[in-house]
């Protein structure tokens, strides 16, 4: 039997800079990450990357990143295990409205 867990790590984050902008951090705990979904309610496009992290303090790219299209919603798969996650995001021009929102879906066995 298996059980799932998300974390919302952006939660109607209003960027309007073109430079990176860090996530709030993800615990897997006794999780696995699955996928990385994200909504996009900006006026320009953004990019993503997922980072991962064994003390919450050194933070390694964790694949490569990916583009949501503004207005839209999107997703990524998660194959490496790290004990702490976060998003990066970036627009290559700053954004005048709306915000985005970023869960980390979790999945694991239950004992």
């Amino acid at each position: 039997m298996s059980v799932a867990d998300k974390d919302q790590i952006f939660t109607a984050e209003a960027i309007r800079v073109n430079t990176v902008v860090n996530s709030s951090v993800a615990d897997t705990g006794e999780f696995n990450a699955q996928s990385i979904v994200v909504y996009n309610d900006l006026d320009e496009d953004v990019a993503i990357q997922l980072q991962g992290s064994v003390d919450e303090t050194n933070w390694l790219d964790v694949g490569n990143p990916f583009t949501v299209v503004t207005l839209t919603k999107d997703y990524d798969t998660v194959t490496d295990y790290f004990p702490y996650y976060r998003v990066t995001a970036k627009c290559v021009t700053a954004p005048t409205t709306g915000d985005i929102d970023v869960w980390i879906l979790k999945n694991g066995a239950t004992t």
